[in-house]
């Protein structure tokens, strides 16, 4: 597999007072201060509660019909009530049968309609594909009980259907004072210690400040629920997606975590997925976490975008954004996110790429179907959604060309014709471009000694290389592995480099024109 090369550890930005800063923290945890993250983090309670059918059932709209429910098309079904266990936070519903449907939930003084429409479903075929379809999570504040009903846009059946219940904010029970006392500073010192996180160098795009999952207190134990626990990686990242969790805009500063964690549960206990579903997540004061394990710089395959989420990064705002402006905030910080993540990927933000589809009942293009999209798009452009709502999805044009302004130089779509060269039987190529024509470039293949044994150079946007395997005097390099190195600069500033891994050998097996596995 053919990755960018890591981003080198950045010198953090005003180090002094973040030094300080941490002293004082390991003095407090050290005293007892304050409690460690791991452990301040409130447990997520969790229920499922099966629907009544004949609860919901009305003459000529909806017929209870054992474990199901058949609707009529466009009509809502008769209004139930529905308790949780213990005092509940975030709610959705889920059931088995058809593509869509639509829950009216009711709480308190508030109340929302959630529309099971495909704002986030793994690839047809994957580890985590599944029958199950649901709402988005809603946020409700806490609550102990809420009213429903159902709608389809068509006739359809409904079965197994259920509410899901999930307090992911320690209030499930009466805390005391001095827990709930430990989990708010712990929140506090999670983000803290989000905020210290080092970022990249500052001769290319700045990483901007992530929320880690041990900081915002992910469970990592979920992920062996229904997978086993490992991370899928695709080849390269070429498409950022722009979600919203459509969970609502209610959660509090201090909440927002709480809100991650939530849709965390939801979409394993109850959706079926190996992880949370997005790559990353954005709240409503512009900060940044981490999402689905694996590393926030590697090709993380998701579940956020039906039929389309090898060679994606799916990035959610957290909150509903259908009618709701995101703030000028959150705005701010998908322009970094996506300026940094792209130029990881060395995709051009403003740039095309094609894609192949996965198929999927709720995305638009057929198994098999290439499809030439933009390097950022609205999931709406490829599922049946309305996600990422109308009010965010107008802002994407300009988050494309602030992440394409800045940063330069930068090297756009890195290519290597084979990952394989056999002596005397043909040649490897590289291919890539570069953002400003006055860039000077470089291509250093290197041995496992760390020595260069062949460099090409050049001037312009076009970078190009051909090699048959031998140095610049004609001698053909010895059998093993190597390193081909991509840099570019302009002037005294770098672009982030792009690498690739190359086997070379002296003879491959019969009819073959790779090289023999070492291993086998």
């Amino acid at each position: 597999m053919d990755r960018p090369m890591a981003s080198p550890t950045r010198t953090p930005i005003r180090p002094r007072p973040r030094r300080a800063l941490a002293f004082v923290l390991a003095g407090w945890f050290v005293l007892g201060l304050v409690p460690r993250p791991a452990a301040g983090v409130p447990s997520t309670e969790f229920a499922s509660v099966r629907l009544d059918p004949a609860e919901l059932a009305s003459p000529g709209i909806a017929r209870a019909d054992g474990a199901a429910i058949r609707l009529s098309a466009e009509k809502w079904t008769r209004a139930d009530q529905v308790c949780a266990p213990f005092a509940f936070t975030m709610a959705a519903v889920t059931w088995q049968g058809a593509d869509e449907a639509e829950a009216a939930l009711g709480w308190g003084e508030g109340a929302t309609r959630a529309e099971g429409e495909g704002h986030e479903g793994p690839d047809p075929g994957s580890e985590e594909w599944n029958d199950v379809e649901g709402t988005p999570l809603v946020w409700t504040g806490e609550q102990r009980c809420l009213t429903l009903k159902l709608r389809t846009h068509e006739a359809s059946t409904l079965r197994r259907p259920r509410v899901v219940f999930i307090n992911s904010s320690g209030t499930g029970d009466e805390q005391s004072p001095l827990a709930a006392a430990g989990a708010w500073i712990a929140r506090g010192v999670s983000s803290v210690l989000g905020w210290m996180h080092a970022a990249p160098a500052e001769a290319w795009t700045k990483q901007p400040g992530i929320i880690l999952r041990p900081q915002w207190g992910a469970n990592e134990s979920l992920r062996s629920v229904n997978c086993d626990g490992t991370p899928d990686y695709a080849d390269a990242v070429r498409v950022a997606y722009i979600h919203h969790t459509a969970s609502g805009n209610g959660y509090s500063k201090g909440g927002a975590d709480d809100a991650i964690r939530g849709i965390y549960a939801y979409h394993v206990k109850s959706r079926g997925y190996c992880d949370i579903a997005y790559n990353f997540l954005i709240d409503k004061w512009g900060r940044t976490y981490e999402g689905r394990f694996g590393g926030i710089t590697e090709p993380v395959i998701g579940g956020h975008a039906m039929g389309f989420n090898t060679r994606s990064t799916g990035i959610a705002a957290l909150g509903t954004f259908s009618s709701k402006r995101p703030s000028d905030a959150m705005i701010r910080a998908f322009k970094r996110l996506i300026r940094w993540r792209l130029d990881v990927a060395h995709r051009k933000p403003n740039g095309f790429q094609w894609m192949t589809s996965a198929g999927g009942s709720n995305q638009k293009f057929d198994r098999g179907e290439n499809v030439y999209l933009r390097s950022v798009i609205a999931h709406r452009r490829t599922g049946y959604t309305d996600c990422p709502g109308d009010r965010l999805a107008r802002f994407i044009r300009k988050i494309r060309r602030s992440a394409t302004r800045r940063g330069h130089p930068k090297i756009y779509d890195p290519v290597q014709s084979s990952s394989d060269l056999v002596h005397g039987d043909g040649q490897v190529s590289w291919r890539a471009r570069v953002s400003r024509s006055d860039a000077r470039w470089r291509i250093d293949i290197v041995n496992s000694s760390s020595s260069v044994v062949r460099s090409f150079t050049g001037t312009g946007t076009s970078i190009a290389g051909i090699w048959d395997g031998t140095t610049s005097g004609g001698v053909p390099v010895p059998d093993g592995d190597y390193t081909v190195n991509i840099s570019a600069s302009r002037g005294s500033t770098p672009a982030r480099p792009a690498d690739f891994t190359l086997r070379v050998c002296a003879l491959a097996e019969p009819g073959e024109s790779t090289c023999p596995d070492p291993d086998v």
